[in-house]
């Protein structure tokens, strides 16, 4: 909308990290001229209160001088090397007319219907959450406005943009996007979807869908498999090792365990009797007396015997080779000596 033509008012606008100071060359300019004569200063506008302001009705942009420069700087960039105008290019040489069913939505106040077509692309790889951010992005955002072919004036309202994404989201137009996009080289794509993300974190647009897509069609090279048969090799390594260990590990414990209530029960034997038990008597003394000894307290000292995890019984030694008593298991060869799940388990060890 044209600012409507009144008496200029001076302005004060405020700066980060300054006082306010009075601006000597405002401008007072269209949202309409701003986009044909300073591109994507309006975007960075929008974004930086510092330099714009407004009030009444309609809208009125006030710049500083500062502003104005920057801008002018803006405006001779040269969009043509962007990522989206590369592929704008790749999808001229293809895009072929699309159905008549898939564009009956779109109605024909939109324009040129390659134009529609662009528009519908762009939307796929922006997808704008919202009408008001597809409205501001195709108004303001230059590139985006080169990429449709829009002219300095154009510009669609925002019931335009509903409909636009509304029509969007039938089936059938999505298929012509994907169909379209489809045949522009991967690079290209790739580029302009990195360019779009790098603008903005919100994702998930088709273009990245169809990027997954494609990955999943191309399937796997020989020395991807390669590389994942390697890495499954060295975790097997690592890991199956310590799982078959496991089990002989818990019934190390478990030994460990009972040699230690029964070394417990000795040392209680002891206290009654003045001695640990005979050689003949072994570990049986502590369920029940030998013939012509004294007899058993009320209770045992034990309920019974435990055997070891592997099923054999534990071994008494009297007097032991590494204390006055040794109580131990053979392990699971039932031998002395051995390594690992063979070794030998005893009281010397707790």
């Amino acid at each position: 909308m044209l600012p409507r033509t009144a008496q200029h008012r001076s302005t004060t606008l405020p700066r980060r990290g300054a006082q306010a100071t009075p601006m000597n060359d405002s401008r007072r300019i269209s949202m309409l001229e701003l986009d044909r004569h300073l591109s994507q200063s309006l975007e960075q506008a929008r974004h930086a209160p510092v330099n714009v302001q407004r009030y009444g009705q309609p809208w009125v942009w006030m710049l500083s001088s500062d502003a104005w420069a920057d801008a002018a700087r803006w405006s001779t960039l040269d969009a043509s090397g962007h990522p989206l105008m590369l592929l704008r290019q790749a999808l001229d040489a293809r895009l072929q007319p699309w159905p008549e069913a898939a564009m009956s939505s779109l109605a024909q106040e939109y324009g040129e219907m390659r134009m529609v077509q662009r528009a519908v692309l762009l939307v796929a790889l922006r997808a704008p959450a919202t009408v008001q951010r597809l409205h501001d992005d195709l108004r303001y955002h230059q590139v985006y406005r080169q990429f449709i072919g829009f002219d300095h004036g154009m510009a669609w309202s925002p019931l335009q943009c509903m409909c636009l994404l509304q029509a969007c989201a039938t089936p059938l137009l999505q298929h012509c996007v994907e169909d379209t996009l489809a045949r522009v080289p991967s690079s290209l794509l790739d580029a302009a979807c990195m360019a779009n993300a790098r603008r903005d974190d919100e994702g998930g647009t088709m273009a990245t869908q169809m990027g997954g897509r494609r990955a999943r069609q191309q399937g796997f090279s020989l020395i991807e498999i390669m590389v994942v048969v390697v890495i499954i090799g060295i975790l097997a390594a690592l890991i199956v090792p310590r799982l078959m260990d496991r089990p002989d590990q818990a019934r190390v414990v478990a030994a460990r365990q009972d040699i230690a209530a029964l070394m417990q029960a000795m040392k209680l034997y002891r206290l009654d009797n003045g001695r640990y038990p005979s050689p003949e008597q072994g570990l049986q003394a502590l369920v029940k007396p030998p013939q012509g000894s004294a007899a058993m307290p009320v209770t045992p000292y034990l309920d019974r015997l435990p055997a070891d995890p592997w099923g054999h019984p534990y071994q008494y030694q009297n007097p032991g080779t590494h204390s006055d008593i040794d109580v131990f298991s053979l392990g699971a060869d039932s031998k002395p000596g051995g390594e690992a799940g063979n070794a030998d388990i005893g009281s010397w060890q707790l």
